[in-house]
Formats: structure tokens, C-alpha cells, sequence
């Protein structure tokens, strides 16, 4: 058959192959190739399990490393290699090296996130901080807390293991990044804009923590939040009663963890034992301080006078609350 006798796809079929790669680009690959356990296998089996298919060219048993003594004009002299082999293996020995600096990448990266977190850790030892400290006894901005809170992230340990998380991402931000960098230099005074602590004094101040807690209920429920840790039915405006709920509930939960981290304080203010005011009295506005002092107490349960019956039922809303929150 002559070769205007050929079709198109048999033209296109006999015409040479030409080279993707050259010699340089082996004579670079090879120089600067790594000593890889891996490439000491042959072609065929580590081609199959990098690309997923057979090895399309001739058989060969050589080990891959033993290929990096020659040139590229050697290999096709000496070991038979034919340019499209030659290419494949560029491209098999290039993915290889490739993984191996991934894998490499994100160990280092592991190794320095667990280093930081053992710093924070040792740090907050230093302080006398809990890690354990519920996330409610922090100050950070409420975007930040809704973030934190959609991660379920719940206390210390979990916030600075999720600011580390960030800053590997280069996403770490805001008075999160703050807080990070605080505990990061070992700062009291920094620390002490975002942690329940005093500068010169040890450990977690309970009336701070409250304090914290308390001064995120905005300004126009505080009063019947109030109300509400009374024991009574707050009248609650229809447009701000979601708000309401969710923020009776949280301090419902926030009640309980005050008096399980500082049983003491709590067993104080809740019997009006005498110190029960000292307890409270460096928090300097008296509205945060009464109300502070009505959550740790926890809520009341209205009862009647003795001998008339039962107790009333709370009815509606508040029902509701009990039911949901487990509020005593």
C-alpha cells in the first residue's frame, strides 16, 4: 500500500512520536531526585499503583533509581528506552517526588500545629487558666462566638485549637487573632481582655467569668432576663421574644457551669451567706452585678403558700423553657 493509499487516521497513526520532554528535563529530574525507598521498585508495579494502569512499554525490572545513572541519549541506547517511555517515567518519578513533598509538607505542618498547642497549653498552666473554661466565659465579639459555636467549639481548649486550625489556613482573624497572639506572647494584660483573669492574680476570677457572661445579654432584655431568673413571666416585646428564648435557655446552661466550675462562690451567693457580697463586689455596674448574682443562683420556682395546694404550673412560654432548658 502506497502512502497515498493511507487514510487520514492511519497517516496520523504511523506519523513519529515526538518527545514531550528532553534531555535536560531528565538531566534536571535526575540531579535533583531524592533517595526514595519507593524508587527502588520497578517501573511496571509503582507505575500501576501511582497512575492506576499498566505500564504501556516494554517490561522492565531495573529499579527506577538505577535509570538516574544514565543520560537521556544512554538510556535509549543502552536500556532500549523508547522517547514516549522516556517521558512517562519524567512524569511517573516527577508525581512521586511531588507526593512525597506533600506528605512531607503536611507532617511539618501537623508536628508545628500540636507544638503550638502544647505552648497554649502550658501557658494556660502557667496562668492557672482551665482549658476545660466554657466558651460562655470568654470575650470575643458575637460574630466570633456564633462561628465558634456553629463549629462546636464549647471551651478553651477547642477555641485555641480552632484559632491554630485558622492560622494554618491563613484565615486566622479578627479578636480571635487577638486572643490567639494574647495567649501566644504569654501576656497577662492582653489575656486578660478575652479570659476571666486578672493581671498579678492566679486562676480564673469567678466574678469576672460571670461578668463576661452576663454583659453579652443585650441591654434592653437584661431586665427581663431578670424577671425571668425570678421566677416570673417576662413581657417581652413580640419582636425581640426569639432573642428572649435563646438567651434564657443559653443562661439556663451558663447557670450550671458557673456553679460546677466555682462550687464555693455559688453555695455562697445562693444561701446569702455573709461573704456573699465580696464575692461580686469588683463588678462596678450594679445592674450586671444583680443579675450576675440571680444566674448563679439559678432560676426560682414560684411556689404557693403553704397549705393552698400545689405549685402553679408555669403556663405557656415559660412552660416551654422548663421543658426544653431542664431550668431549676
Amino acid at each position: 500500500m502506497s502512502k497515498r493509499e493511507l487514510t487520514a487516521a492511519q497517516r496520523k497513526y504511523f506519523r513519529p512520536y515526538r518527545p514531550q520532554k528532553t534531555d535536560r528535563d531528565w538531566d534536571l529530574l535526575r540531579m535533583r531526585a531524592p533517595e526514595l525507598e519507593i524508587l527502588k521498585l520497578p517501573i511496571s508495579p509503582l507505575f500501576l499503583e501511582v497512575k492506576g494502569k499498566p505500564w504501556p512499554g516494554k517490561r522492565r525490572s531495573m529499579a527506577i533509581a538505577s535509570y538516574f545513572d544514565m543520560n537521556y541519549e544512554e538510556l535509549i541506547s543502552e536500556v532500549g528506552m523508547k522517547p514516549k517511555e522516556i517521558d512517562l517515567l519524567i512524569e511517573l518519578v516527577s508525581d512521586v517526588i511531588q507526593t512525597e513533598k506533600s506528605e512531607k509538607d503536611m507532617v511539618g505542618k501537623e508536628r508545628i500545629k500540636t507544638q503550638t498547642v502544647d505552648f497554649f497549653f502550658r501557658t494556660l498552666e502557667k496562668f492557672d487558666i482551665r482549658p476545660e473554661l466554657p466558651i460562655d466565659f470568654i470575650s470575643l465579639e458575637p460574630d466570633t462566638l456564633d462561628f465558634l459555636i456553629n463549629s462546636s467549639v464549647d471551651d478553651l481548649e477547642s477555641v485555641l485549637r480552632k484559632a491554630v486550625e485558622l492560622l494554618d489556613k491563613k484565615v486566622l482573624s479578627g479578636d480571635l487573632k487577638l486572643l490567639f497572639n494574647a495567649v501566644a506572647t504569654e501576656s497577662p494584660q492582653l489575656m486578660s481582655r478575652f479570659l476571666p483573669i486578672v493581671p498579678g492574680e492566679r486562676g480564673v476570677q469567678p466574678w469576672k467569668a460571670i461578668s463576661i457572661a452576663v454583659k453579652k445579654i443585650p441591654a434592653e432584655l437584661r431586665q427581663h432576663v431578670s424577671v425571668y431568673f425570678e421566677g416570673n413571666v417576662a413581657k417581652v416585646p413580640e419582636e425581640d421574644r426569639a432573642d428572649f428564648e435563646k438567651i434564657c435557655k443559653r443562661f439556663d446552661m451558663i447557670s450550671f457551669e458557673f456553679r460546677s466550675l466555682f462550687p464555693e462562690e455559688s453555695s455562697s451567693i445562693r444561701d446569702g451567706a455573709e461573704d456573699s457580697d465580696e464575692i461580686l463586689q469588683a463588678i462596678h455596674d450594679p445592674e450586671v452585678q444583680a443579675l450576675a448574682a440571680k444566674v448563679i443562683s439559678g432560676r426560682t420556682k414560684k411556689t404557693e403558700k403553704a397549705g393552698e395546694g400545689k405549685s402553679e404550673k408555669p403556663s405557656g412560654f415559660m412552660r416551654s423553657i422548663f421543658g426544653r432548658a431542664g431550668a431549676n
